[in-house]
């Protein structure tokens, strides 16, 4: 007996392996996913990770990512939704774009314990300005970072391949990085907050 990924029932496949009981539950799984990757499936923009790449010397790992979003990252390794990268280990220098809603602690919390190990000396991270009043960001106080808050929304691309600006400011976060490197990079951005708490424009 074969489960619908959709409805959940149970049927046996008369000829081929099936997924779905039939059309309806086919089109109400897919309009499902497309309704999950318009909303977590936010693609970081092209310029931004150029810089982050230039900050760093490369890009190791992409531990939340996709095959398109790849095009953009460029990432030696990446792992996708299927990859499970919070269950996987990390190593060498990470972009990191969580997805949203409920992922974004649980892929940050992962970057600090493989930042803490040791496994990541360097990475940058994009997440939304309402991130950095949240109780997990905080575990970034033990670290070396700088922060960039872009001046303006940042247009991302998303499954259909259009512009569309975010509901909420992003900020860009460099750990174990150059400092004068980063200020450098995204100075044109925004403006730059190091871990001291200083700022320049």
């Amino acid at each position: 007996m074969v489960s619908c990924r959709s409805c959940g029932e149970f049927f046996s496949p008369a000829t081929a392996r099936r997924s779905f009981c039939g059309n309806r539950c086919r089109n109400a799984y897919h309009r499902k996913v497309v309704r999950e990757e318009g909303r977590n499936g936010w693609y970081s923009p092209q310029d931004v990770v150029e810089a982050a790449r230039r900050v760093m010397g490369g890009i190791d790992l992409d531990p939340a990512s996709c095959r398109q979003a790849n095009l953009i990252i460029r990432a030696t390794r990446y792992y996708t939704r299927a990859d499970d990268g919070l269950t996987k280990a990390w190593h060498g220098r990470v972009w990191l774009n969580p997805p949203y809603d409920t992922f974004a602690p649980k892929f940050f919390v992962k970057f600090c314990e493989e930042h803490t190990a040791g496994n990541v000396p360097a990475a940058c991270l994009l997440l939304g300005t309402h991130h950095l009043t949240t109780r997990w960001y905080q575990r970034a106080k033990a670290f070396s970072t700088i922060l960039c808050l872009p001046a303006g929304r940042l247009k991302f691309t998303g499954r259909l391949g259009r512009g569309n600006p975010p509901m909420h400011g992003s900020a860009i976060l460099g750990v174990g990085v150059d400092h004068g490197q980063f200020r450098r990079e995204f100075g044109a951005f925004g403006t730059i907050l190091d871990d001291a708490g200083s700022h320049s424009a």
